[in-house]
């Protein structure tokens, strides 16, 4: 059983939480923030894998995508938890991309299990290359409130398949 809209309805959706939740979440809202060090890895590679949907395939979801992303472009990732399949349809509010940084921030759409924003970032510190995660949300549908603990190692657990995804890129080159 599928849950949430296809590419083409969650494109016409216009509505969507602003970036500026990243900076400053107001109450009500739960922050997860994880990293990992990407020791002798790519930022190159990882930061385009990371632009064009393959971490998110690596990380074990299905996603459907105008493109690779940029600002303004949708993207649905489906995740399937037990018979139910969630799509997580979002639009991609900034790209960022420099020397030091390959960054991708998208926020929820209509449809989708969380009400939120989310940055994936590249970035090469003085302590080396690290890829950080970083989402701010609360529940968005009925079925995420009432799964409260359930809800959240979900969304804990994606972010972590996210994490090795980065490092199996990096070291993959």
């Amino acid at each position: 059983m599928r849950i949430g809209p296809g590419l083409a309805a969650a494109s016409a959706a216009g509505e969507h939480p602003s970036a500026a939740l990243l900076a400053a979440p107001p109450p009500g809202f739960r922050v997860l923030s994880a990293a990992t060090p990407l020791p002798g890895g790519s930022p190159r590679a990882v930061g385009e894998a990371l632009t064009t949907w393959r971490l998110h395939r690596l990380a074990g979801l299905r996603v459907d995508a105008d493109g690779p992303a940029r600002a303004g472009s949708t993207v649905v990732s489906e995740l399937a938890v037990g018979p139910l399949v969630l799509a997580a349809p979002c639009r991609v509010l900034e790209v960022v991309r420099s020397d030091d940084v390959v960054a991708l921030v998208y926020a929820s759409l209509p449809g989708h299990p969380e009400h939120g924003v989310e940055r994936f970032a590249v970035e090469r510190g003085p302590d080396g290359l690290v890829f950080r995660v970083t989402a701010v949300s609360r529940p968005g549908r009925w079925f995420v409130r009432a799964g409260g603990p359930v809800a959240r190692a979900v969304q804990a657990r994606v972010t972590e398949r996210y994490l090795a995804a980065a490092l199996h890129v990096a070291h993959a080159g």
